[in-house]
C-alpha cells in the first residue's frame, strides 16, 4: 500500500484538508465527511493490493485511533479528530501515519509555542497569570515531583482548544510532498 498512488493521496489530502476547514470554521469534523473518507479509503486500499492492502489499511485505521485514544479520554481532543486520524491511517497505512503524526506533532508543537508567544507578548495578561507564568509554575511543581495541571486562565487565548485538523493536514502535506 505504501507508496500511495496518485488518486488514493489525492483523495486523503482533500479529505484532510475539508476536515481542517470545518474544524477552523466550527471546531467540529463532521461524520459526513469521515464515514464516506473511511470507506473510499478501505476500498481503495482493497482494489489496489487486494486483501493484504485491506489488511494494512485497517492496520493504519487501528493505529490512528490508538494514537489519539488516550488523549481523547483525557479530553485534550476530541472525537473528531481520533476519526480523522484514523480514516487517515486507512489510506497511508501504519508506517505513513507514523510519520505524518510526527510532523502533526512538530507543526502543533512549532503552533503551541507561537500561540503562547503570541499570549505573552501581544496579549500578556488576561484575568491572571501570563502564559509563561503558567507553564513555569507548572515546570516548577513537576520538579518538585507534583505533577499538577493550571488551567488557563478563563477567557485567554490559551483557554481555546487548538484545533488539531489542519495540524494533521500540516503534517500530512510535509510527508507527502517533503519528507518522503
Amino acid at each position: 500500500m505504501q507508496p500511495l498512488d496518485t488518486v488514493s493521496v489525492s483523495i486523503a489530502l482533500l479529505l484532510v484538508c475539508a476536515a481542517a476547514l470545518s474544524d477552523l470554521r466550527s471546531r467540529t469534523i463532521p461524520n459526513r465527511l469521515l464515514l464516506p473518507g473511511l470507506i473510499i479509503g478501505l476500498a481503495l486500499a482493497a482494489l489496489e493490493n487486494g486483501t493484504d492492502g485491506l489488511l494494512i489499511s485497517l492496520a493504519g485505521f487501528g493505529l490512528g485511533f490508538a494514537l489519539l485514544l488516550p488523549g481523547y479520554l483525557m479530553r485534550f481532543t476530541g472525537a473528531g479528530d481520533l476519526k480523522l486520524l484514523a480514516t487517515l491511517g486507512a489510506y497511508t497505512g501504519p508506517g505513513m501515519l507514523l510519520q505524518i503524526f510526527a510532523a502533526a506533532v512538530l507543526s502543533g508543537a512549532s503552533l503551541v509555542c507561537l500561540w503562547a508567544l503570541w499570549a505573552r507578548l501581544i496579549r500578556p495578561k488576561i484575568g491572571g497569570a501570563s502564559a509563561l507564568h503558567r507553564y513555569g509554575t507548572m515546570l516548577s511543581l513537576l520538579m518538585a515531583g507534583h505533577c499538577v495541571y493550571v488551567p488557563p486562565a478563563a477567557g485567554s487565548v490559551l483557554s481555546r482548544r487548538l484545533p488539531m485538523a489542519p495540524v494533521f493536514a500540516m503534517g500530512s502535506v510535509i510527508v507527502i510532498f517533503f519528507w518522503r
